[in-house]
C-alpha cells in the first residue's frame, strides 16, 4: 500500500492558510486490499506529539478534523497510517504551517507620505527599509499585505512564487495577508526589505463604468518579519514610518488597460542595502478593515509557451501567436536604445489576417516599456491579460526566442481527463479545461481579458459541477463561498450578480462621502425611508432639498442603484446567479465528500433559501419566487431581436425560471441538512420543496403536461431535470422538448439556465441519441462549431465568431468564457458514466453507467477523485462493446451496462463485453 495526495484543508503543505483547526485528507493505492479497516492520525510540533487520534475505524480519508488549538507561526507535522482489510498497511507524513492566528500585529500599515512626487496619489511607490541581522538565520517568515497589488522583495530578489498579491476578495470586509518563507533570502549583517505597490482591483479602474478608487485612494502595505537565529534567539522587524519611499518605474498600471514601465526611472538597488537614490518619507496609515490570513490557493505561474508563429499582417504588423488562449502575460528580453519604446498589445483573435482587440471593449490590454539602453528581462507586475495573440511594436527584428507567454492562475491542478476517437470532441474537452484554468485566478471570473473580469456568480454556479471533476477545487471554491457569504449577509440574504460586489465610497452623483450600508437595504420607491437615511448627511440632505419635488424620486433611485449597487439589483438576487450559494457547496460536497466544508458552507445555503422564502411569504406564500432582478436564460437564442443582434435575453418565462431554481436550491439545502444530521431543517426544506414543486406545476402547467407559458427548450429541460411536471406526464414534457429540437433541426437554442442540464435531461430520460446529436453537431449553434473555427477555449456566445471567422459583435463577446464548458459534466456522468453517490459522496460509492453511441467509437476517462483514481473506458469492437473499469481502494461501484447487466464491485480492475 502507498499513500498520496496528503493535504491540509485541501492544500498540499500550506504555508499560512487561514484555519482554526486542521482537516486532513489523503488517498491510498497500490494495495491488494479492498477496504480501509482503520486509520490513525498523529500531529507533532517541534518533535513532540500534540495529538494522536488512536487507531479508529471511522477516520475518513475525505476529511478528518483534528480537535487541536493551533498556535501562531508554527510548523506542524502530521502522519497518517492506514490499515487495509487484508492486513496491508502504510504511513505517510506531511506538514502545514500556521499564520499569525489571533496574535496582535507589531507592524503598522504604511503609505508614502503625500509630498514631493507622492503628492499625486496615482504615483506608485516602492517602500523599503534596511535592517541588520545579528547572527546566522535558522528560519525567517514574512507576513505581508499590500493594496492594491503588492510584491515583496528582499535583497534584490522577489520573495515567493506568487503573483498579483493579495488577490481579489471582498476588501471591504477583510484583507488577506500572505506568509512567505524568506529564510534563504536573508543573511547575517545588512539586509533590505522592500514592497512594490500598484493599484490593482483596490484602487484602479474597475467595473463597467470605470469606477476609480473603489476601495480606497491610497496605496498602502504592512509587513512583519520574524527571524529565528541559529542560537535560538529571535528578532521581529515591521513596517513603520521609518521606511523610505521611492517613485516606482511603473508609471501606470491598471487591471484592464495594462502597464507602463519606464526603465529610465528605475531605482537601482532599491531593495538592496546601500541604495543611494533620493527617497521620500512614509507615514502610518489607518486601515480599518481587519487582516486575516489567506483563505485560498496561491496565484502562481503554471506554464510557459513559446510562440508557434510570427505573423506579418497585411497592415504591416508583427504578431506573435502562442497557440493557446490563456491568462497571464508575456515576458521578453529588452535590448533597445535608450528612450525607445516597446509596446505589446494583447488580443484573442485575428481578423482579416490582422491583429484585433475591439471585443475587449474599453480595455487597452497593453504593456509599454521605455528603454534605458540596458538589457533586461521584462514582465508586468500589477496586471494580467487574456490573450493568444500579441502585437509587438518598437522592435526592429522580432526574435521569437526573446518572448515567452506565461500562464498565470490559482495553484490548482487537473484531476480528470477524457479522450475519445473524435479529435474535435477531444479539443472541446481541452477548451473547457482551459476556460476554467484561465478564469480561476483567485476567484472564478467570467472572462480574463475585457473590461470586466469579475466574479460573476451565475457563471460560477453552472460550471461548479463540471469544474469539480476536471480540477481539484475544494479550497478554491470554499474561498469563493466565504466571500459569497460576506456579500450575502451585507445584502440582506441576496447574492449579488458578482462577488466581490464593490461599494463605492464616494458616490459620483453627489461627491459626498457616505456609508453605502445606510442605503443598500432601503425598499425601492420608499421616499420616506430615503429621507430618513439622508438626514445623517447634511450635504446630501441639502442636495435633495434643492431639487424640484418631481425629481427627488429619480435622484433617490440613482443614488441607491448607481452609486451603491454597481451590480445592478444585487439587493434582490437572481435565479442561477444567486443560486451559486447552494449549487457550488453541493457540487463540492458531492465530489469531495468533506462534511467539514459542507458544515461551514451550510449557513450560506440556508440564508439564500430563507431570503427567497421571505420574498415568497411577502407575496402571499404560494410557493413561487416572483421577485429578483432576473436575467433568465441568459444568452439563449430563442428570442431574436431584429433591432439588437446581441440581445442576451431568452424567451423562457422569467418567473418560471426563478421558481424552478427556488425549488432546486431548496432541494439542495434539504440534502445538505440531511448529510449534516440537521433533521429539523431537512424536514422543513423537504416540505418547502414539495410546496414549491406543486405551486410551479399549478401555475405553469396544464393537467395534460403542456405548458401554460411558452414551452421553450429550456422550460422543458428544467422541468425534466428538476422533476417538476404533473404526475405521470414526464413523457409529455420530453416529447415537447423533442418537438422543439426537431423544429430547430435538432439544434439547441438554450442559454445559461438550460444548457448545463440539456444533455443530462435527455440522456437520463431515454433520449441519449438526441443528446449525442446535440453534442456532436458542428454547425451553429453547437459546442463543436467553435472548435471547428479554431477555438482553444470556450466562447461566451454560441456565435462569437461567424462561419467566415469574423467576429459577430463587440458589445459582449468574450472568446474565453467557461460557462458552456459545463457540458463536461455530461461527458463524465453520461458518456463515460461515472456518477458519485449522495449517500457516500466523494466517490466512495459510485454508479458507473456508460451510455455509448456508435458515432463515438471509443472513450477513455480517468478521474483522480478524492477517494482515488477511477478509470472508465469503452470501445466498439466489431459486434461487441468492450468496457474496462478500475475502481480504487476503499470504494465500491454499481456497474450498470446498457444491456441491463448490473455488477456490484469493490476495488479492482474489471473488463466486460456486450454483444450488440
Amino acid at each position: 500500500m502507498k499513500l498520496s495526495h496528503l493535504r491540509t484543508n485541501h492544500v498540499k503543505e500550506p504555508l499560512g492558510l487561514n484555519m482554526s483547526r486542521p482537516v486532513f485528507t489523503w488517498t491510498a493505492y497500490d494495495t491488494p486490499d479492498k477496504k480501509q479497516a482503520a486509520a490513525q492520525i498523529t500531529v507533532s510540533l517541534e518533535g513532540k506529539t500534540v495529538f494522536d487520534s488512536g487507531r479508529g475505524e471511522d477516520i475518513s480519508s475525505l476529511g478528518y478534523e483534528a480537535p487541536i488549538e493551533l498556535l501562531p507561526r508554527k510548523r506542524y507535522g502530521w502522519t497518517v497510517t492506514v490499515w487495509g482489510d487484508g492486513g496491508d498497511c502504510a504511513s505517510a507524513s506531511s506538514y502545514f504551517e500556521t499564520a499569525k492566528q489571533d496574535e496582535p500585529w507589531q507592524a503598522k500599515w504604511i503609505a508614502a507620505a503625500s509630498s514631493g512626487e507622492f503628492a499625486d496619489k496615482e504615483r506608485q511607490p516602492l517602500l523599503a527599509k534596511d535592517i541588520s541581522l545579528s547572527g546566522n538565520v535558522a528560519s525567517a517568515r514574512a507576513y505581508a499585505c499590500g493594496v492594491g497589488i503588492y510584491e515583496l522583495w528582499i535583497n534584490g530578489k522577489k520573495a515567493g512564487d506568487e503573483y498579483l498579491l493579495p488577490g481579489y476578495h471582498c476588501y471591504d470586509f477583510n484583507l488577506e495577508y500572505q506568509t512567505f518563507d524568506v529564510t534563504e533570502l536573508l543573511r547575517q549583517g545588512g539586509n533590505t526589505v522592500g514592497l512594490a505597490l500598484g493599484p490593482g482591483w483596490y484602487k484602479g479602474d474597475m467595473i463597467f463604468d470605470r469606477y476609480h478608487d473603489l476601495y480606497g485612494d491610497t496605496l498602502h502595505a504592512i509587513c512583519e518579519l520574524h527571524v529565528t537565529y541559529e542560537d535560538g534567539s529571535k528578532a521581529v522587524f515591521g513596517t513603520d514610518d521609518s521606511w523610505r519611499a521611492y517613485p516606482s518605474p511603473v508609471t501606470f498600471s491598471n487591471i484592464y488597460d495594462g502597464e507602463h514601465f519606464d526603465a529610465n526611472l528605475s531605482v537601482p538597488g532599491w531593495s538592496e542595502p546601500g541604495c543611494k537614490a533620493e527617497s521620500f518619507g512614509t507615514v502610518v496609515y489607518e486601515e480599518k478593515v481587519p487582516l486575516v490570513a489567506r483563505r485560498g490557493p496561491k496565484i502562481v505561474k503554471k506554464q510557459e509557451f513559446a510562440p508557434i508563429e510570427v505573423i506579418h499582417t497585411p497592415k504591416g504588423e508583427t504578431v506573435l501567436d502562442f497557440g493557446q488562449n490563456m491568462t497571464g502575460w508575456v515576458e521578453f528580453n529588452a535590448d533597445a536604445p535608450g528612450g525607445s519604446v516597446i509596446k505589446l498589445s494583447y488580443g484573442e483573435v485575428m481578423q482579416n489576417g490582422c491583429f484585433y482587440r475591439d471585443n475587449l471593449r474599453t480595455a487597452k490590454a497593453e504593456y509599454i516599456y521605455t528603454s534605458d539602453g540596458k538589457k533586461r528581462r521584462v514582465r508586468p507586475h500589477f496586471t494580467f491579460y487574456g490573450f493568444r495573440y500579441v502585437k509587438v511594436e518598437g522592435v526592429e527584428m522580432v526574435c521569437p526566442g526573446d518572448f515567452t507567454a506565461c500562464h498565470i492562475r490559482s495553484d490548482i491542478d487537473p484531476i480528470g481527463s477524457i479522450e475519445t476517437d473524435n479529435v474535435r470532441v477531444n479539443q472541446l474537452f481541452h477548451n473547457a479545461m482551459w476556460g476554467q484554468f484561465d478564469n480561476f485566478l483567485d476567484l472564478p471570473t467570467d472572462c480574463p481579458q475585457r473590461d470586466e473580469r469579475l466574479g460573476w456568480t451565475g457563471d460560477a454556479a453552472i460550471i461548479s459541477a463540471a469544474a469539480c471533476k476536471n480540477i481539484y477545487m475544494p479550497a478554491f471554491f470554499h474561498h469563493f463561498i466565504e466571500n459569497v457569504g460576506m456579500e450575502e449577509e451585507y445584502h440582506g440574504g441576496a447574492v449579488p450578480f458578482y462577488v466581490p460586489a464593490p461599494k463605492k465610497a464616494k458616490p459620483g452623483t453627489t461627491g459626498i462621502d457616505v456609508d453605502p450600508a445606510d442605503f443598500m437595504s432601503l425598499p425601492e420607491g420608499d421616499m420616506a425611508a430615503f429621507d430618513a437615511a439622508i438626514d445623517k448627511y447634511p450635504e446630501l440632505r441639502a442636495a435633495v432639498d434643492a431639487l424640484p419635488e418631481a425629481e427627488r424620486a429619480d435622484f433617490a433611485v440613482k443614488v441607491i442603484t448607481e452609486n451603491f449597487s454597481f451590480e445592478h439589483g444585487n439587493r434582490k438576487g437572481a435565479a442561477i446567479w444567486s443560486d451559486v450559494a447552494t449549487m457550488m457547496p453541493w457540487a463540492v460536497y458531492e465530489n469531495y465528500g468533506d462534511l467539514n466544508l459542507l458544515r461551514a458552507e451550510y449557513p450560506v445555503m440556508k440564508t439564500w433559501v430563507e431570503r427567497m422564502r421571505r420574498d415568497d411569504t411577502e407575496d402571499g406564500g404560494r410557493g413561487l419566487w416572483l421577485r429578483g432582478r432576473q436575467l433568465g436564460d441568459w444568452l439563449a437564442l430563442d428570442k431574436p431581436d431584429p433591432k439588437d443582434a446581441e440581445n442576451p435575453f431568452g424567451a423562457t418565462d422569467l418567473q418560471y425560471t426563478a421558481s424552478c431554481f427556488y425549488f432546486y436550491s431548496t432541494e439542495l439545502t434539504m440534502k445538505a441538512a440531511r448529510a449534516l444530521g440537521y433533521a429539523e431543517d431537512a424536514e422543513d426544506y423537504a416540505a418547502l420543496s414539495q410546496k414549491i414543486r406543486g405551486a410551479v406545476i399549478s401555475e405553469y402547467f396544464n393537467p395534460d403536461g403542456s405548458f401554460k407559458i411558452e414551452g421553450t427548450q429550456t422550460a422543458c429541460v428544467l422541468s425534466l431535470f428538476f422533476g417538476i411536471y404533473p404526475k405521470g406526464k414526464k413523457d409529455v414534457v420530453l416529447e415537447q422538448l423533442k418537438s422543439r429540437l426537431r423544429a430547430k433541426d435538432w439544434h439547441l437554442d438554450t442559454g445559461f439556465c438550460g444548457t448545463p442540464f440539456l444533455c443530462r435531461a435527455l440522456s437520463d430520460n431515454g433520449a441519449n441519441d438526441i443528446a449525442y446529436t446535440l453534442f456532436l453537431n458542428d454547425d451553429f449553434p453547437s459546442w463543436l462549431y467553435e472548435v471547428k473555427l479554431g477555438a482553444t477555449t470556450v466562447w461566451e456566445r454560441w456565435n462569437s465568431l461567424l462561419p467566415d471567422g469574423s467576429i459577430s459583435g463587440t458589445g459582449m463577446n468574450s472568446l474565453n468564457h467557461y460557462a458552456y464548458g459545463s457540458i463536461v459534466d455530461w461527458m463524465y456522468r453520461n458518456m463515460a458514466g461515472l456518477c458519485p453517490s449522495e449517500e457516500k459522496p466523494g466517490y466512495k460509492r459510485v454508479t458507473i453507467c456508460p451510455m455509448p453511441d456508435p458515432r463515438i467509437r471509443s472513450v477513455k476517462m480517468e478521474m483522480d477523485t478524492a477517494s482515488g483514481l477511477y478509470k472508465v473506458g469503452w470501445r466498439y469492437d466489431g459486434d461487441k462493446l468492450r468496457y474496462n473499469i478500475e475502481v480504487p481502494f476503499d470504494c465500491t461501484a454499481d456497474i450498470m451496462l446498457p444491456c441491463g447487466r448490473i455488477e456490484k464491485v469493490g476495488a479492482g480492475s474489471y473488463a466486460f463485453d456486450d454483444t450488440l
